[in-house]
C-alpha cells in the first residue's frame, strides 16, 4: 500500500476483507502481517487504559476490544471510582450505509465489562490494540556518512582560510 494511499480498496487490499468488506479476524495476527508486507504499522495490545490513554494523546490510532466488536477508540477519561468513560467511533448498522457514530460508555476494569454501546452492552473487555508508524533507526552506515561528509567540509573550510 502507497503511503498516501488512503482509499478504501487499496485499505482493503492491505488488511484482507471478505467480501461485503468486513476486515477478516486476524487482530492477534495484525502485528506479523505488517512486518511481513513492509508496512511501517507497529500494533501491539494492552489491558491497561493508561496506555491507551497515553497513545491517544500521542496521536497514536487506539482501537478497543470487547465481545465480538472492535472500533476505534477517540476518547477515554478516568472517572473517579476507577472506571473510564469511553468515547468510540463505529458502525453501528454492520454493512449497511448511515451507522458510523461516536457513542459514549463506560468501561469498569473492575468488572471487565463494557456498557452503554451499541453491540457493548455488558460486553467483556478484551485488550486496546494501539498502532503507531514505525520510527525509522539509522544504520550505522548512514552515521560513518554523515561524520565523513561533516569531515570533508572541515577539511575543505580549513583549506580555504589557509589560502586566504
Amino acid at each position: 500500500m502507497a503511503a498516501g494511499d488512503i482509499s478504501t480498496a487499496a485499505i482493503a487490499a492491505a488488511i484482507n476483507t471478505t467480501g461485503n468488506g468486513t476486515p477478516l479476524g486476524w487482530w492477534n495476527q495484525k502485528d506479523a502481517y505488517m512486518k511481513a508486507k513492509g508496512l511501517p504499522i507497529t500494533t501491539v495490545t494492552s489491558l491497561l487504559a493508561q496506555d491507551a490513554i497515553d497513545a491517544i494523546k500521542a496521536g497514536k490510532d487506539v482501537e478497543l476490544g470487547g465481545g465480538g466488536h472492535r472500533a476505534a477508540l477517540v476518547g477515554i477519561a478516568a472517572l473517579a471510582d476507577g472506571r473510564y468513560a469511553i468515547d468510540v467511533a463505529h458502525d453501528t448498522n454492520q454493512g449497511n450505509a448511515g451507522g458510523t457514530k461516536i457513542e459514549r460508555g463506560i468501561l469498569d476494569p473492575a468488572t471487565g465489562k463494557i456498557t452503554g454501546i451499541t453491540f457493548w452492552n455488558d460486553a467483556n473487555f478484551r485488550n486496546f490494540v494501539i498502532e503507531s508508524p514505525v520510527v525509522p533507526i539509522p544504520e550505522p552506515e548512514t552515521y560513518a556518512l554523515m561524520l565523513a561528509g561533516l569531515a570533508t567540509v572541515a577539511v575543505l573550510a580549513r583549506r580555504r582560510k589557509a589560502g586566504c
